[in-house]
Parts: C-alpha cells; sequence; structure tokens
C-alpha cells in the first residue's frame, strides 16, 4: 500500500509542486567563469606585481561587479548592461564627497537615492544592475576614509568595465552561437525527453508525459525569450534559433502528447537526440529529410519541418557554394 505522501507525490494534479522543489541540475558557465577569474585576477597581480595594488584592486572591483550583473542571454543584451550600467555605477563614487554630511543628512540622501535607483530598475535589465551597482560604490565611497580625489577610483571603474568588455569580445569571436545554442539546445533535449515520457507511456501507462509536458513548455518559453533577444538575421553556420524552428518545435510538441503509436513515439526520440546532441558537438545536422509516403504519420512528418528549419543556414551554405562554383565555371573563357 502506498503512504499518502507517495500517493500525492504522484498525482498529475500536484505535479506543478514537485517541479517548483525539483533541483535541476545546472551547466557550469565555463566561458564567464574563465572570463570573471581572469578580469578580477588579472589586475589584481599586475597591481601586485607593479606596486600598484589599490589601482589593480579599483579595476579588479569594477569586473567583479560586471561579472555578478550578467545576465544568460545574448552578448547584445550584456554589451547593453555594460554601456548603461558603467556610468551609472561610477558616478557612485562621487558620493565620498559627502563623508562630511551629517549622519541623518547621509541616510535620507542614502534612502532617496535608493528609492530613485528602484525605480530605475523599471527600465530594464540594464537600468537594474546599474542601480545595484552604483548602491555598492557610493556605499564604498562613503564607507572608505582617506581618499580626497575619487574621480581616480571612478576613472578606474570604467578602466574595467572596458577590461570586461574586451574579454567578453574575445568570448564572442571565439563562441558566436552560444546565445543560440543555449536556448535552443534544452528545448530539443525537452522535446526528446517528452518522446521518451510519451513511449514509456503508451507502453506501461503512468503520467510520465505531464512531467515531461511542463518541462518542455518552460524549455520553450526559455527559447522563446532567447530569440527575442537575438538580433535580427542572425545564424549560425549549420542550425538556426528561428520563428519557424520554434513553431515548428511547438507543433511537435502538441502532436507527441496526443500520439498513440509507441514505435513513432519511439523513432520521433530518437531523432530529436540526435539533433540536441549534434548541436551539442558544434555538428551540422547532416541527416537528409527523407521523402515521405502518404502513410507517414503527422508527428513525423512535423518532425522532418523541424528539421527543415533547423538545417535552414546549412541549405543556404551550401546553395551559395554551389552557386559560387557555376559562376567560376561559366567565367573561365572556353
Amino acid at each position: 500500500m502506498l503512504s499518502p505522501m507517495r500517493s500525492l507525490a504522484d498525482d498529475p494534479r500536484w505535479s506543478w509542486m514537485r517541479e517548483t522543489v525539483r533541483v535541476r541540475p545546472a551547466e557550469f558557465p565555463v566561458g564567464h567563469a574563465i572570463r570573471s577569474g581572469a578580469a578580477v585576477g588579472v589586475p589584481f597581480i599586475a597591481g601586485a606585481l607593479t606596486d600598484h595594488i589599490v589601482t589593480g584592486m579599483w579595476i579588479g572591483l569594477a569586473c567583479l561587479l560586471l561579472a555578478a550583473g550578467e545576465r544568460e542571454g545574448t552578448y547584445r543584451l550584456n554589451f547593453t548592461i555594460i554601456a548603461v550600467s558603467t556610468p551609472i555605477a561610477a558616478a557612485g563614487y562621487i558620493l565620498g564627497y559627502s563623508q562630511d554630511m551629517p549622519l541623518v543628512a547621509l541616510a535620507v540622501l542614502m534612502a532617496m537615492l535608493a528609492l530613485l535607483m528602484g525605480l530605475l530598475a523599471g527600465l530594464g535589465p540594464a537600468f537594474s544592475v546599474g542601480g545595484m551597482q552604483f548602491l555598492l560604490t557610493s556605499s564604498i565611497a562613503i564607507g572608505v576614509d582617506g581618499i580626497h580625489n575619487w574621480w581616480v577610483p571612478l576613472g578606474l571603474y570604467c578602466a574595467g568595465a572596458a577590461l570586461y568588455a574586451v574579454l567578453l569580445g574575445l568570448e564572442a569571436l571565439i563562441v558566436p552561437d552560444r546565445p543560440q545554442r543555449k536556448g535552443l539546445q534544452p528545448l530539443l533535449e525537452a522535446l526528446a525527453e517528452l518522446a521518451r515520457a510519451r513511449h514509456g507511456d503508451l507502453l506501461v501507462g503512468g503520467a510520465q508525459t505531464t512531467d515531461a509536458r511542463i518541462r518542455t513548455d518552460a524549455a520553450y518559453y526559455a527559447a522563446r525569450d532567447r530569440l527575442a533577444e537575438l538580433p535580427l538575421r542572425r545564424r549560425t553556420r549549420w542550425w538556426s534559433l528561428t520563428d519557424d524552428v520554434l513553431d515548428a518545435a511547438e507543433g511537435v510538441q502538441a502532436l507527441l502528447v496526443g500520439e498513440e503509436d509507441p514505435d513513432v513515439a519511439e523513432a520521433a526520440a530518437r531523432r530529436l537526440e540526435a539533433f540536441a546532441d549534434g548541436i551539442t558537438r558544434h555538428e551540422s545536422i547532416s541527416t537528409p529529410v527523407p521523402v515521405r509516403t502518404d502513410g507517414a504519420s503527422a508527428l513525423t512528418l512535423r518532425i522532418d519541418r523541424l528539421q527543415d528549419a533547423l538545417t535552414a543556414p546549412q541549405r543556404s551554405a551550401q546553395s551559395r557554394v554551389a552557386w559560387s562554383r557555376r559562376s567560376r565555371r561559366r567565367s573561365i573563357p572556353r
């Protein structure tokens, strides 16, 4: 006999609660970790070696605040955050000149500035990060004695922001497809998991499909938000995250939930896993879409459409290569 807690956990009506408290494994942000370590550590090391440790500290502090304010989004979003938040945060050092104010007046001033930064945060993520950093730098400036020229830390904060922007730009050159991959890969993995869950439910019964559908919905909305942040016509060499991809993925999800053939669900899971693996390995989805007969299921045809949308950049590149070759052959005199 199942315990009441066990039966409650297995009840589909309460699956949303289980998903809320479930600990999800997170991917370690390798690029962010390397960039943050270099941006914060290099100024400190350079300052220590050249006997300018305080200068290195101010630059490293700026990089530390920018690393903490970085969002899991596109490069354009994070460059915007750097550009907008840097002058706001650097201006906080000007409050170092207010150290001699009476304590009550200083408390009132900081409360008013905190309110202003809270209102400013409503303008977007860049202003939210800038407001948080402004309050930190202003608190540091008010609490640190012995500095008479606060324009030096202000300038060094801007230097630290420039260093951080350079490192972010290097990452964008080395791994340009990271923002798209972060949105597309979890979506394909969630669809493959949904297909496996549907296959299992059709064979042995259960409510795995309900839980997998919740995770797929979350992955779909995350991919849609990521697409809204991407520059227009932004594609990688081999695959892309576009409106057509999301439209096809939404159709695949709907058809998976209603699929009644376990063999079709299993075949769908294998194809979707192959798509996700290709993106993980930075490879093309090279399997051609087969020619279907009239007996192909609606799910199979929709996955064909998803593959067609995913491989649009690959076909475009192949078309450009073929056109270039034809042009060269025509230009050769006979």
